[in-house]
């Protein structure tokens, strides 16, 4: 008798990188397989757990009895075939706008340039290791760098040098691989100045590369009457049979999403918690894995909570939550897969602990009919030196319930339960998030003024 020896799969080694499908349902975003600081659509997710999306196909057992005790006396059948699961994140600006799209089904983008726009106007590539220096600066304190490639003709890398927003020296790496003719690189880092930028692809000579100054984007999410979907990179598998090799998921919607923030934890940071549902998975040759040294948490003691224009610095717990209503349907098609997405009704409901001073600001909650309620969380990290990276949730027409006031080991604290109806002025909610994420994460383009 033989023996196999096993070797265990190390969990660290799986990612997930997603993107907008800009044609629904597609298979990846409209073949672009750049990411979103290459002008493409896909993302990087830093998951603080193992992801559970994954092929799901049911399996038919004829029951039935002949003189047998048991129910399942014949092999099953297959049944439909599909693609669900979860996964959960720690919140960086690089997807939660993306999702909030995601669940939400309508996003505008605004851009707002610097005042001084152009940093270096189009300049030949006439050389490897080509060295450019702007001809202006950042201005504003800050700006993310958007620098335009044309005529590439193979892979390449960018190297910036220069002086981040807080006045710490600062250096990027942007690279790219050889699909696509041009593109249009943006910065992670929000530069103050930029010494140096230096250009290496020996195959891209007789292009040319400019550089513009970005102070940041404002994406407005609300409520749409359907959503996007997405499609879902899963790394590191070893059921896909190599490393080379990964699974993806397409025709993937939001069903759920969960923005916690336990402002009261010591360490505490916001997190994503998201719940999909989409076609059945292929396997396909893996992207990289992209480093995750630009990527920057939230933690989560930079919520505050506005109600009707007054604000309370006080809140110790805070989860808002999505139901999108958005599903597969599925019909009678002579096929094992989904036949299309379905969006249902969308509710926004929101669960929060806050500490007191007084029964008499209990009381103005406790009593509150309908209330207006803004939550916002406004992150440490600076874009310019007056905007920091910043998310604001509207709900305007909140009625809350199931108040209670608890002991907080010795503090006074109440409990809330909220839910948000449509108005004419946000429907169920609306979210602002200003960062250095282009349109082009969400299958848009930036437009300079």
């Amino acid at each position: 008798m033989s023996t196999q020896d096993v070797t265990p799969e190390s969990t660290f080694s799986v990612g997930l990188m997603l993107a907008v499908e800009t044609d629904k349902r597609s298979e990846a975003p409209s073949g672009n397989n750049a990411f979103w600081f290459q002008g493409g659509n896909w993302f990087s997710m830093i998951t603080d757990s193992l992801p559970s999306i994954y092929d799901q196909q049911a399996l038919i057992f004829p029951v039935g009895h002949s003189g047998k005790r048991s129910i399942n006396q014949q092999p099953p059948i297959p049944g439909r075939k599909w693609s669900a699961g979860d996964a959960t994140g720690i919140a960086t600006a690089e997807y939660l706008g993306q999702f909030l799209y995601g669940a939400m089904g309508t996003a505008s983008h605004g851009t707002a340039p610097g005042t001084d726009n152009v940093l270096l106007a189009a300049s030949g590539i006439e050389a490897d290791n080509q060295q450019y220096t702007l001809t202006a600066q950042p201005s504003d304190g800050g700006a993310v760098l958007q620098i335009p490639i044309t005529g590439i003709g193979g892979s390449g890398r960018l190297q910036i040098r220069g002086t981040d927003v807080e006045g710490n020296a600062a250096s990027e790496v942007l690279s790219w691989d050889a699909e696509a003719p041009s593109a249009v690189m943006y910065s992670r880092t929000s530069f103050s100045g930029v010494d140096s930028i230096l250009m290496q692809s020996s195959q891209s000579l007789g292009g040319s590369l400019a550089v513009n100054g970005i102070k940041f984007f404002t994406h407005t999410i609300t409520a749409g009457p359907s959503n996007p979907t997405f499609s879902i990179e899963r790394l590191g598998d070893p059921a896909a049979g190599a490393a080379s090799k990964s699974f993806m998921h397409t025709g993937m919607v939001i069903q759920n999403l969960t923005l916690d923030a336990p402002a009261a934890t010591r360490d505490g940071v916001i997190t994503v918690s998201s719940t999909w549902e989409g076609d059945a998975t292929a396997t396909c040759d893996a992207k990289s894995i992209q480093e995750a040294s630009g990527v920057r948490l939230w933690p989560a003691w930079i919520l505050s909570v506005t109600r009707d224009g007054t604000t309370f610095l006080n809140p110790t717990n805070n989860s808002l939550t999505i139901n999108s209503g958005a599903r597969n349907y599925r019909s009678a098609a002579g096929v094992q897969g989904p036949q299309g997405s379905f969006f249902g009704g969308r509710e926004v409901t929101q669960s929060f602990e806050m500490l007191l001073d007084n029964e008499v600001e209990f009381n103005r909650w406790r009593g509150a009919s309908r209330a207006n309620l803004v939550f916002t969380y406004t992150a440490p990290w600076k874009l310019t030196t007056g905007q920091n990276v910043i998310l604001t949730a509207s709900m305007t027409n909140t009625y809350l319930n199931n108040v209670t006031g608890n002991d907080d080991d010795g503090m006074f604290m109440y409990s809330a339960e909220a839910t948000n109806v449509a108005d004419a002025d946000n429907d169920v909610a609306k979210f602002i998030l200003i960062d250095n994420i282009p349109p082009e994460a969400y299958g848009g383009s930036t437009v300079l003024n």
